[in-house]
């Protein structure tokens, strides 16, 4: 008695313009297919299983004229989809998103929390093998509460400034000893 429930996957091409991503040389992930055989799944399905953290916003490509995109001379637009329970558009038989971040915070407090609600939206394929918190935990470490720390974390060295760069003569060119003059010839 097998009780193994496969889950059918729809791969999503996507590309983030504000990343450098082009349409031509896209990411892939999977999300799960609709429950009906041969929709594509819901707004909710992909943002669910969508592999980066943040907020965005979802256009998926698809014909300007419904069920045209079969023609060779069909014209292509960008649908913008807002309602997670829609099934997003599909362009000549593959799911094509141009995602827009909204914002980088997720707007969850821990990625057990992110985890959760990406289970219960449906991407629970995606999220199959998160990271414990001890590893997370781990993997960053704390930040050093001494302020006199440098760059590289090693204890700041810097002489003291001179005197030249509090009066705001960087260069020394307006100090208050002239500079030495040098020794006349003697005459021959």
């Amino acid at each position: 008695n097998n009780s193994y429930k496969q889950i059918k996957m729809a791969t999503i091409r996507y590309f983030v313009p504000e990343d450098g991503d082009s349409e031509t040389h896209p990411n892939v992930f999977l999300a799960p297919k609709a429950a009906h055989p041969g929709a594509p799944p819901t707004l909710g399905q992909v943002r669910g299983a969508f592999p980066l953290p943040g907020r965005y916003h979802f256009r998926f490509k698809s014909p300007l004229v419904p069920g045209a995109d079969r023609d060779k001379s069909s014209m292509a637009v960008w649908m913008d989809c807002t309602d997670d329970r829609q099934p997003v558009a599909a362009w000549r038989g593959t799911i094509i998103a141009k995602v827009t971040r909204i914002s980088a915070d997720d707007g969850y407090d821990t990625d057990e929390e992110f985890d959760m609600h990406r289970n219960q939206a449906g991407g629970a394929a995606a999220a199959a093998a998160p990271a414990p918190a001890q590893q997370r935990a781990a993997a960053a470490p704390a930040p050093a509460a001494d302020p006199s720390l440098d760059l590289f974390d090693s204890q700041a060295t810097a002489p003291a400034p001179a005197a030249a760069a509090s009066s705001g003569d960087l260069l020394g060119v307006h100090s208050a000893a002239p500079p030495a003059a040098a020794p006349a010839p003697a005459p021959a």
